[in-house]
Formats: C-alpha cells, structure tokens, sequence
C-alpha cells in the first residue's frame, strides 16, 4: 500500500463491511487507525449474505454475530466523517487541507488506495452519494421537516444499494427498506420522540415490508415511511420541553392506561400542582388533562384497528371507565364514534 501523506485520510471498509479511519501522524512514520465500527443495523439477512459472499462456515455464524453486536454502530457515516476531520485538523493545524479517500478492502485485497481502478472510483462515489442523501433525510427527519426529507429522498436510488442477494432482488429491496425504518426510527429519537409511539409506527412499516410480493408494492413505501417518521416528530417531539415536562410526559406516555391527574403528577415530581399546570399548559399547548385523553384516545384508536377488543373492553384498556365519556372523547378526536370507526377500517380493508 502507498504510503499516506500528511492531510490524507483514508475511509476504509472491509469484505464484511466494517469501517475504519487510517491517516498519518504529523511527526515521523507514524500511523493512527481508528474502528473498526458499522454503518447501520445488521439484520439476520444482511449477516446471512455476508457470510455467503466471504465463504464463512455456517457455525462461526454466531461468533460473527457476537462480533457485530460487540461493534460501535453509527447510524450516520457523515457526522462521524466530520467529527474526524475536526479531529485531524486539530492535530495538523487547522490551515491544513484534509482530503477523504475511500478504499474498498476485499478478501486478500492488494489494491493501493489512490490509484484505484475505475470501478472502484465509481463504487466510492456511488457509496459517497448514497451516505450523503442518507445523512440529509435524517437530518430532515430529526428536525420534522418533511418537505426536506422528501428532497434528500429523490436523489436517492435503491441502485444505490448493492445486490447482496443477486438472485432475490425483491429481497434486496425489502432488506434495504428495513435498514431504512431502522435509521430514521433512530433519527425520530435523536428528535426526541418517545419509544413508545416510534414503535407502533416501526412495526407498521416492518409489517408492510414482509407483507409485500412485488417490488411495485414496495415502490411509495420509502417516501411513506420519510412522511411517517416527520410526523411523528413535528406532532410528539419533546425537543423544546423542560426536564420536568419531559419527565411528566414520560410517565403519561408509560402509564396511560393508569389512574392518572394532576395531583398525581404533581405529588410524584414534588412540584406544587398549580405552578405544574402552568408549565405544562405554556410548554405543550394542552392542560395535563386534555394530554391525558388525546393519548389514550390515540391508543384506543390503535386498539380498535389491531385488535378483536370489544369497544367498552378497548376503552377500559386505555383508562376511560365510562363509556358515554368515552364515546364523546372519542368522535370529538376522530370524527366518528367507536364503531362507526371500526366499520370504516373493515370497509378499506385495515
């Protein structure tokens, strides 16, 4: 291999896809590597097609496995190329000039770094394209900026993605779509969006992604889920919320289905409950009462949609014991009444 010269930083990535960060020291022979670490959630079927490519026998699987969970995943390659060059230039001198090679390592590879041959050229910068449009869309989808992430989409390709199943493209696709959900469920966290609503968004769209027999049916599903993702952070989002609020929220989301008030919330964060209505109304818009319904009136809606529950049962469920109350809540949030809910769902097929 060449040797590498002060301001070059070479972005490596092996035969089972792991990445590391190689540049020189500025005094004397001396080399720093950084990693290995991995881009994205590895799922069984990435694994699989990994071993299969790299002729690994079927019983180290679980070594590998314990090695990948034991690895640093970074969900977005561009921020940690970034935090680097920082890092470097902070090493070098902040007038040096870093500039960013990318080096494919196969099984035994030889290739020299920088005269690379032309397919691996087009290789780095089809992988530079597709790690730039994944960065922006969950950028886009951190801040709830839909409009945004549907931009950063469409100079997205699925060609992007490399055919780790060459006689299953179906496959490739789903598997690249179940990556996706996995990076920009992580984007709606880093946009302080509770767990517990990015699940049920989560497993709607891995359901919709196996469910699925041709490609054709995949095709919306990508912009769908950028759509879903943006939503959930502009409607739940606790960005802007103090630590208390944050806190309250937290247990209303745990414990919805729960005997839950003011005075419970206030006695269990020792907060005096008139100034606790004030904050929470001033920071969410809603009094701690009217939040407590719109989220259970959400689950129910959730219950009524996935589940056999009768409507009473569904409703005691989500802590409403009266029916009538929870009846008005109910055609108040959605427009219809419970069962006239559930009918429509039936009529469409959901």
């Amino acid at each position: 291999m060449r040797k590498i010269t002060l301001g070059v930083v070479a972005m490596l990535e092996d035969a089972l896809e792991c990445h590391y960060c190689l540049f020189r020291l500025p005094e004397g022979e001396r080399y720093c590597i950084i990693g290995p670490w991995v881009v994205g959630h590895f799922g069984d079927e990435d694994i699989n097609a990994i071993l299969f490519r790299c002729a690994v026998p079927a019983h180290l699987r679980a070594e590998i496995v314990h090695y990948y969970e034991w690895l640093p995943l970074v969900y977005a390659a561009g921020s940690w190329e970034k935090m680097a060059i920082l890092f470097i230039q902070d090493l070098y001198g902040t007038d040096t000039a870093i500039r960013m090679h990318t080096l494919f390592l196969g099984l035994g590879a030889s290739e020299e770094p920088y005269s690379p041959k032309p397919e691996a050229v087009l290789s780095m910068k089809i992988l530079e394209e597709r790690y730039k449009n994944e960065n922006a869309i969950l950028e886009a989808i951190t801040e709830g900026n839909t409009k945004k992430a549907l931009q950063a989409l469409s100079g997205f390709r699925i060609s992007f993605i490399e055919n780790r199943i060459p006689s299953d493209p179906l496959r490739n696709i789903k598997n690249y779509l179940v990556i996706l959900n996995t990076l920009v469920r992580k984007a709606a966290e880093q946009g302080y969006v509770h767990p517990i609503h990015i699940d049920v968004v989560s497993s709607e769209f891995s359901k919709e992604i196996e469910a699925a027999s041709t490609a054709i049916e995949l095709n919306p599903l990508a912009p769908k889920m950028v759509r879903g993702y943006c939503r959930l952070v502009r409607e739940y989002s606790m960005r802007n919320y103090t630590p208390v609020i944050r806190d309250v929220v937290n247990v209303i989301e745990y414990h919805v289905q729960e005997p839950l008030s003011l005075h419970y919330l206030a006695t269990r964060f020792n907060i005096n409950p008139s100034y606790l209505s004030a904050l929470f109304k001033r920071e969410t818009g809603e009094t701690i009462t009217s939040f407590i319904n719109n989220r259970r009136i959400r689950l129910a809606g959730i219950l009524l949609q996935d589940t056999a529950l009768h409507i009473q049962d569904a409703a005691e469920q989500c802590g409403f014991l009266d029916i009538n109350y929870f009846n008005r809540l109910f055609k108040r949030h959605y427009g219809k009444t419970p069962r006239n809910f559930r009918r429509d769902l039936c009529k469409t097929g959901r």
